[in-house]
């Protein structure tokens, strides 16, 4: 008998006494998808296109090669893929139950045919997402005149050819993660280097706990339990070694450390914050600049940040045990803000000389974007010593919804603060070129005086309202910091 026969065997045995409602489950996945991409994604899509001007994008789109179209999209292409051969890695598309895994994956039959269900799914959904999005994207274009209805077809043919090399960048990654085989499952044939013959029972079942103690530990609102599910130990610099020195430089160097070792981490954390500091730095001090510009800046800025911050949460996870230091936790958790901060700057300072020199932006905004660093380092206070979710929220009437928000909470109003923040700046910067401007043409007018008095006001009241929401964020981190550190010791 085959293995292609002796699996059929295998499914009727399963589905004896039960339902295989894995394609009925993937079906009604879609039909929620697409009423979310009709409803939800093409309103935001068009709100989004329209809230920038219009003619870039149409001189760039009639002056574009078609060489050019094609460099571009592989380049995003590519950027998701490394991103889900990062993913796949932690968790991949292939994750069978255990039971599953012991008894069926485990046996002589080839590993191809047994993992072949839950791959055809993954690659079917990766098509089906990306489809959706090429869709939403172009149907928005059209909708507001950018495009003719012709390109909905290359949004289609676009998205689902960027599914299907996401779909196989994430089976590549879990196909080179720790633990899975390099040499061929017995089965023969050219086909030996499937990468799902490379899926190892040992690297399937590490997978498999790993997904489930995540999905656990997020429906319990345990944030420390999925990180360090999805952490891992790190492979990297383990002959790095601590110097002697005070407690504040041997904690800064303890995080270093932690970067090096996780250079992955390092590259990804920079990187971002370079990008979300370039944005913001353009709406402070270009006046050409949309209001994307500081929506996304915002949003990446703290994302990159709060990367670079993995000693602060872990201090979070181990918050109640005695400090080995002999100092108090608020200064340990201080001290864990050094690195990220710095850091910080250092994008900042970098981001905003290279466009001050490319005559893009004004120098005046990077001391308003390096300042911002104090909301999203007091984001970072609140989601490290965030603890537990509340009771309530495990409450029969209130669900998944009030543990997504409880969860959402820290970032989002913090994404607001900087929003605001951003905003205000732009306005101060604006003014004092406003004042410039007019002194350098007529110092002796009655307007520039006028001006300068706004421009002053301007300034105060934006350096007012950053000090109250970056003091009012860093005391809601150390709050949160002393509370849980006293119902440990409790």
């Amino acid at each position: 008998m085959s293995d292609t026969a002796r699996m059929h065997r295998v499914r009727e045995v399963l589905a004896r006494g039960g339902r295989r409602g894995s394609w009925q489950n993937a079906a009604y996945a879609v039909y929620v998808a697409v009423l979310f991409a009709l409803f939800w994604g093409l309103p935001f899509t068009q709100q989004a296109l329209r809230g920038v001007d219009p003619e870039p994008w149409r001189a760039a789109a009639d002056g574009s090669s078609p060489a050019a179209v094609t460099a571009w999209f592989v380049g995003v292409v590519g950027t998701l893929a490394v991103v889900a051969w990062l993913l796949g890695r932690v968790r991949g598309p292939i994750a069978p139950d255990l039971s599953y895994i012991d008894l069926v994956v485990a046996s002589p039959l080839d590993r191809a045919l047994t993992l072949r269900t839950w791959w055809r799914l993954a690659r079917f959904g990766s098509v089906i997402v990306g489809t959706l999005l090429g869709l939403v994207l172009t149907g928005a274009m059209a909708f507001i005149g950018l495009a003719g209805l012709g390109v909905l077809a290359v949004g289609a043919a676009g998205g689902m050819l960027a599914g299907i090399a996401v779909a196989w960048a994430w089976l590549l990654g879990q196909a080179s993660a720790r633990g899975a085989g390099r040499t061929a499952y017995p089965g023969g044939g050219r086909a030996v280097a499937h990468p799902l013959r490379r899926l190892t029972v040992s690297a399937l079942h590490d997978q498999a706990i790993a997904s489930r103690t995540m999905g656990g530990a997020v429906l319990m609102g345990d944030l420390r339990g999925a990180r360090l599910a999805a952490g891992g130990r790190p492979v990297r610099g383990r002959a790095l070694r601590l110097r002697p020195a005070r407690a504040f430089q041997v904690i800064v160097r303890r995080d270093l450390i932690g970067l090096r070792r996780n250079p992955i981490r390092l590259v990804a954390a920079t990187l971002t914050m370079l990008a979300g500091s370039a944005l913001l730095c353009l709406r402070v001090g270009s006046p050409e600049a949309s209001l994307w510009t500081s929506l996304l800046g915002a949003f990446v800025a703290s994302a990159g940040l709060l990367g670079a911050a993995e000693g602060l949460r872990l201090q979070g996870d181990n918050v109640g045990t005695p400090p080995l230091l002999g100092i108090p936790p608020r200064h340990e958790a201080v001290a864990h803000l050094a690195l990220p901060a710095l850091l910080y700057a250092g994008c900042v300072t970098l981001a905003g000389t290279g466009l001050a020199l490319a005559g893009r932006v004004s120098p005046e905004a990077m001391p308003w974007v390096t300042a911002l660093g104090g909301i999203i380092l007091g984001q970072a206070l609140i989601g490290a010593f965030r603890g537990l979710a509340p009771t309530p929220v495990f409450s029969p009437g209130v669900g998944i919804p009030a543990l997504i928000a409880w969860a959402l909470a820290p970032g989002l109003f913090a994404w607001l603060a900087l929003l605001v923040c951003v905003e205000r700046a732009r306005g101060a910067v604006q003014a004092v070129a406003a004042v410039a401007t007019g002194a350098a043409t007529d110092p002796a007018s009655v307007d520039a005086a006028a001006s300068a008095a706004g421009s002053l006001d301007a300034v105060t009241g934006a350096l007012s309202l950053l000090g109250a929401l970056t003091v009012g964020f860093l005391g809601w981190g150390f709050h949160r910091q002393q509370v849980q550190t006293d119902a440990h010791r409790g």
